[in-house]
């Protein structure tokens, strides 16, 4: 055998060893991009669950239930625990918007839409958003999203 076609034979090996290569630096890249993906969605659910927990108090589950009767019923303090609850579940909710084509989750807009909905389609729950001034001190995104869920409440 002479030494060009060992030479040959040596390229395709090596040729082939750098597809390889690349397919399997492509294969874990797509692995790490999926558990991120997972890593995202389960770091948002936590906080969800752990704004959610704040209902296990008979106090603050009171003034919510009040305050979805009737916002301006409640007094200064029941507003602000029913404005910072609401206040904390919606923004639990922000990265689902911002990050929506990176969560590990199908149709994550139409999800937060209707999780709005659930939330904010009460009396009181609407008195508060629409006295909250969200539209000079929330983001963008996330006041056409409340929007659009209030649309959906009639």
């Amino acid at each position: 055998m002479d030494m060009a076609l060992i030479g040959d034979v040596a390229n395709i090996f090596a040729a082939l060893g750098i597809i390889l290569t690349l397919g399997f630096l492509a294969f874990e890249q797509h692995k790490n991009t999926e558990q991120a993906k997972i890593d995202t969605w389960n770091r948002v659910m936590q906080g969800l669950r752990e704004t959610r927990r704040r209902t296990d108090s008979p106090h603050v589950a009171d003034v919510i239930a009040r305050g979805r009767v009737d916002y301006f019923a409640l007094s200064a303090a029941d507003r602000l625990t029913f404005g910072f609850f609401h206040e904390e579940l919606l923004l639990d909710y922000d990265p689902h918007l911002v990050h929506a084509d990176k969560l590990a989750v199908s149709r994550p807009r139409a999800s937060i839409i209707a999780a709005f909905s659930e939330y904010l389609c009460f009396p009181g729950a609407k008195a508060w958003w629409l006295q909250s001034s969200a539209r000079t001190r929330w983001p963008e995104h996330l006041v056409e999203a409340i929007d659009e869920a209030l649309l959906a409440c009639d």
